[in-house]
């Protein structure tokens, strides 16, 4: 994609789960036992490949390592004399990759990807972790990393110097448009190589903002009732999830009817309550029934699995009415007796 463009609108990063999807394929560049990774494709970056070693990568070229020490932490591992010693980023990983890039003379994307299956009307982000690898006591005199972030090769994010040594995230949260299913994410290098702008970049993401669904996991409702109810409290910052159809299932969740047609709601704020009315009356046979909501950005995504998001399951519970009645009596003829149930 072109290196240019005007830089749009960008929002703060929202908080996601470690276990939401992440959409960029190999986003934290795998892992492996020996300390030099595999070779990234010529569609996801345009540097050459080259070996780690204690005077490479050279300008305009990268390595996938796991760590930047180059002679296994002896005396002497920092490479080019001048750069920190780091392993990659990624939580929880042993031998994780991460890409070493000793940037070009020219800014320029490093790092591209096409994604598809982007869902319309969804808030996602488009995220990295970015470290600078020159020593902190060098840094007045070499030039620190500077990036741009760009979606069809439009900058929408331009993060600004990274002038500590530490792991940054970097990036920003976006919204597809309507019709938008996919794009081409890049992260460019804005300041000039040759001495210094070196770093490491790992964990590149793009995934999608969470979607808050409390659903309580028991629902009590009175044998013979006629008006008992389920609803579910959605918060949503960003107040985009307004499509969603009650589900139910008979048996323990294996298979799922739905109850509503698709319905849209109305937030006030960032929240919306959604209620679904409990067949009347209400019958024993109806305990034990599983209810659960399904929500989407838009009507026609709302069965679509990768863009709609299932609240947790809600059971229904009807308990069975107690009757005590007044034990066997023995009377006389002409006697009276009161008998009572309860």
């Amino acid at each position: 994609v072109p290196n240019t463009g005007t830089a749009g609108p960008a929002t703060a990063i929202c908080t996601v789960s470690p276990t939401t999807p992440n959409l960029f394929v190999n986003g934290d560049f795998g892992s492996g036992s020996t300390l030099a990774g595999p070779v990234l494709g010529t569609n996801v970056t345009g540097y050459g490949y080259s070996l780690p070693s204690c005077n490479a990568p050279n300008d305009g070229f990268y390595s996938i390592a796991n760590t930047t020490d180059c002679n296994g932490a002896s005396a002497g591992g920092n490479i080019f004399g001048t750069w920190i010693i780091s392993d990659d980023h990624t939580p929880g990983d042993t031998g994780g990759y991460m890409m070493v890039v000793n940037a070009s003379h020219n800014p320029d994307v490093v790092v591209e990807q096409t994604i598809l299956n982007l869902c319309p009307n969804t808030q996602y982000n488009f995220t990295a972790y970015v470290r600078n690898l020159i020593d902190p006591a060098y840094y007045a005199t070499h030039i620190y990393p500077n990036f741009s972030f760009l979606i069809d090769g439009v900058i929408q994010h331009i993060t600004g110097n990274i002038t500590n040594p530490n792991w940054n995230q970097v990036g920003f949260s976006f919204k597809t448009g309507p019709t938008v299913n996919q794009a081409i994410f890049s992260i460019r290098n804005n300041a000039p190589g040759g001495n210094g702008n070196d770093w490491l970049i790992d964990d590149i993401t793009v995934n999608k903002c969470p979607l808050n669904i409390v659903l309580s996991g028991q629902t009590v409702a009175c044998l013979g009732a006629t008006n008992e109810t389920i609803t579910a409290s959605v918060t949503d910052p960003n107040a985009e999830h307004d499509w969603y159809k009650w589900q139910e299932s008979l048996d323990n969740g294996v298979t799922w009817q739905d109850v509503t047609g698709v319905l849209q709601g109305t937030y006030v704020g960032t929240t919306m309550n959604v209620t679904i009315n409990l067949p009347t009356p209400i019958v024993s046979a109806l305990s034990g029934k599983l209810y659960r909501i399904r929500m989407a950005t838009t009507s026609s995504t709302v069965d679509d699995a990768q863009c709609s998001f299932i609240s947790q399951i809600t059971q229904v519970i009807v308990p069975p009415v107690a009757v005590s009645v007044t034990p066997p009596q023995t009377i006389c003829a002409g006697q009276s007796a009161t008998l009572t149930a309860t």
